[in-house]
């Protein structure tokens, strides 16, 4: 039996290839009335296979399904994107490094190299390799460390190129770090199976954000929370507590009694006891003065929530 393609031309005067055609081997009896000599149609959008000719045999439908078998491979391989993705795997541990790329080179829409996890090394490879996307070691302390510094001087860099950093564990500091860094993408081997790092380099390539319902939980804290300045003396001591300084920001920012009350979930006579109290340490009596005060003397932090009436 041979299985070859077989040409015909369109209406339109155009080759069609699609046509594969089965035939018994040579000397394999064709004139045997059982013998099968099958013709269809390979066209994706046809609903179905178009046989031209076959029989109810057992060999019939075995090779039958055989051919519907390369039918589909066919299918998967037509629909695979001709467009690969560059991918970047930063990191200094040798084994872990060499068992992350060779997983993702057995993907056909990854085309994968392999660099320490150093900044200027990263910074040659980008610059040798259309790279799409970085996988990072963020444990490694040379790549990312407590402030993500190199991570953010490689973004600033590169901003196109989308970042995945993978941790061992995350925590609130290190997730908001990150995405404050340009990363990207959280992914955690512990957690999540390697298919899910292979979507998560897809989703990061196309423009989204990956990270799980507690990363994003950090995030939203973190955007909820209500800002404050930390005013501080000559010598660099707090002179507010954190909910004083809470409403300080809000005043600066222009609000009213009202508003800064309903912004912290208090009452607006508490709210004129915290200006009062303010106003006391700080030396000052108008809000206008508190607000150049704030410009002047007061530096942005990280706020954390205060419950209301403290």
């Amino acid at each position: 039996m041979t299985i070859e393609p077989e040409s015909r031309f369109l209406a339109n005067g155009t080759r069609d290839n699609r046509l594969l055609s089965i035939r018994p081997s040579a000397g394999s009896g064709s004139n045997n009335p059982n013998a099968l000599s099958l013709k269809f149609c390979t066209q994706i959008s046809s609903p179905r296979p178009c046989f031209c000719h076959s029989n109810d045999s057992p060999a019939s439908f075995m090779i039958i399904k055989i051919v519907l078998t390369w039918m589909c491979a066919m299918e998967s391989a037509g629909s695979t994107s001709p467009h690969t993705i560059g991918v970047l795997v930063a990191d200094s541990n040798q084994m872990q490094c060499q068992l992350l790329v060779g997983a993702l080179r057995r993907r056909p829409e990854f085309q994968v190299i392999s660099c320490a996890a150093d900044m200027d090394v990263i910074l040659h490879a980008v610059a040798d390799f259309p790279v799409d996307v970085i996988l990072m070691n963020a444990d490694h302390p040379r790549l990312a460390g407590q402030d993500m510094a190199n991570v953010r001087r490689l973004h600033l860099a590169h901003p196109n190129i989308a970042k995945v950093l993978v941790l061992g564990k995350s925590n609130r500091d290190s997730v908001v770090n990150a995405f404050r860094s340009g990363v990207k993408g959280l992914f955690c081997f512990a957690d999540y199976p390697f298919r899910s790092l292979c979507k998560c380099i897809q989703s990061v390539h196309q423009g989204q954000v990956w990270a799980n319902s507690q990363q994003l939980q950090f995030l939203l804290e973190i955007i909820t929370q209500v800002p404050s300045l930390r005013m501080v003396n000559a010598h660099g001591i707090t002179i507010l507590t954190p909910r004083e300084e809470q409403v300080v920001a809000l005043v600066a920012d222009g609000l009213s009694n009202r508003e800064v009350a309903r912004e912290l979930g208090l009452s607006e006579h508490t709210v004129k006891k915290y200006m009062f109290h303010i106003f006391d340490k700080l030396g000052i009596s108008s809000r206008v003065e508190l607000t150049l005060y704030a410009i002047s003397h007061g530096g942005v932090r990280q706020a954390e929530w205060v419950a209301g009436g403290g």
